[in-house]
């Protein structure tokens, strides 16, 4: 792992995570699901999910797993994760669906306040560009502060698919190589040379056993913008849940007819609702209704009674929209 002070190194076959550089692509976490566990930590770690939260997160992923696909679809985790539908909702707003693959280096920015979580976003790039040749990531951490103990786990991730250049103003870490720039406080380095005075914007402090021995650098510098550049908001499209559940098996208008019903009833008793599902959906009722309960559009409750069916919030929207629609 190379460390370059002060300033952002000018790579071919690269991938920039920064804030100093106009951007080219905008990030997406469209990531192996192998890896999928890390965005419940990386939500924690940016403060939009509580720590007792990470486990449903994680639930949820495990049903994404069922839908087979090899790579993580926010859409799908937003229809499956039902109680973190305006959470996932934010995520789709900032992330793309798709990673773009150019044939030059990519720039991504970062996204205030989702900064870990936007640091997965390199990790397409560890699977998707062409093996021929190795990845230069370049993750540039001065502007934002990121977990560290985070940032060592993505980056070994990183490592095993290219070399990684962390750039930053402060020497934090174990660093194979360390790349002086122009603007670089060099007084900091010597704690690390006894050569303080060989030391210069050509030099690179080069680990050999324990000490660091400066050599002259062949690395050239980018210029770096004045003005910042991140991630902005935008309108995600609408995802329809039951639609993304059922497909084309049976017509919604049907399902949310006998979801109107559950709602005007107040709940009723599941051997009569499943009745209803059968009149409007021939067979495929019983396995209906298990998706419906499953990705929480009513609620299935045992009581004194048996089991009674009651309409959740999500159902409660869906009906609502639907009649909105209709009504307009």
């Amino acid at each position: 792992m190379k460390l370059c002070l002060s300033g952002l190194p000018a790579l071919r076959n690269a991938v920039y995570l920064t804030s100093r550089l106009r951007p080219n692509v905008r990030p997406s976490l469209t990531i192996p699901l192998s890896w999928s566990y890390l965005l419940p930590r990386a939500l924690h770690y940016d403060g939009v999910i509580t720590q007792s939260e990470i486990k449903y997160f994680i639930d949820a992923l495990h049903v994404v797993c069922e839908w087979g696909k090899p790579t993580l679809d926010l859409e799908i985790l937003e229809t499956v994760d039902y109680r973190h539908e305006s959470v996932i909702r934010l995520l789709r707003g900032f992330f793309e669906r798709q990673v773009k693959i150019l044939t030059d280096n990519v720039i991504i920015p970062i996204t205030p306040g989702l900064e870990n979580t936007t640091l997965l976003s390199l990790l397409p790039y560890a699977t998707c560009r062409s093996q021929r040749s190795r990845v230069n990531y370049v993750v540039d951490i001065r502007d934002f502060t990121f977990k560290r103990e985070f940032l060592k786990e993505v980056f070994s991730i990183l490592r095993t698919s290219g070399d990684l250049y962390v750039v930053s103003d402060n020497i934090h870490g174990d660093y194979d190589e360390i790349y002086v720039s122009e603007r670089a406080h060099i007084a900091a380095l010597s704690r690390l040379t006894a050569n303080i005075s060989r030391v210069n914007s050509n030099s690179v402090l080069v680990k050999e056993g324990n000490i660091y021995v400066v050599k002259k650098s062949n690395l050239a510098w980018l210029r770096q913008d004045n003005v910042m550049h991140v991630n902005m908001w935008r309108e995600p499209p609408k995802v329809n849940y039951l639609k993304m559940v059922i497909g084309d098996k049976v017509p919604l208008h049907d399902v949310i007819g006998v979801l109107l019903d559950l709602l005007e009833y107040g709940g009723m008793p599941e051997r009569e609702f499943l009745q209803r599902l059968m009149d409007c959906t021939g067979e495929i009722a019983r396995p209906l209704l298990f998706l419906l309960a499953k990705y929480g559009f009513l609620n299935v409750i045992v009581g004194p009674m048996g089991r009674v069916c009651t309409i959740s919030d999500r159902g409660y929207r869906l009906v609502l929209e639907w009649l909105r629609e209709r009504e307009a």
